[in-house]
């Protein structure tokens, strides 16, 4: 038995740890002035975790389909969107091969 996350829901076991991580990236910076681009699947839990942390220098997480890779913060990337950061110079900042994510930055 494991209580890390839902069956289903195993892409997003990271989604708080990786709100956390950005959380302390993003402290002390002006209000809205921080940006992340994500998959899809992400959005929801990111936008959730955005407004309950108080992230205020954080715009809100939109969903933007595929996910851009230039222009950001911070990339939140899973399944295909994760494959194509090797064709870019964003740096891996934490990685979850279990739940198939990645936070990277320029």
């Amino acid at each position: 038995m494991q209580t890390r996350y839902f069956q289903f829901w195993t892409t997003e076991a990271d989604d708080k740890q990786i709100a956390h991580l950005i959380q302390r990236a993003s402290d002390g910076k002006p209000p809205d002035s921080m940006t992340v681009s994500t998959s899809w699947i992400h959005q929801p839990a990111l936008e959730f975790y955005r407004r309950y942390l108080r992230i205020a220098a954080l715009k809100p997480v939109e969903r933007i389909e595929p996910a851009p890779l230039t222009g950001f913060d911070f990339y939140v990337l899973s399944g295909a969107d994760r494959d194509r950061v090797k064709a870019t110079s964003l740096l891996v900042v934490f990685a979850d091969p279990e739940a198939d994510v990645i936070l990277a930055e320029p």
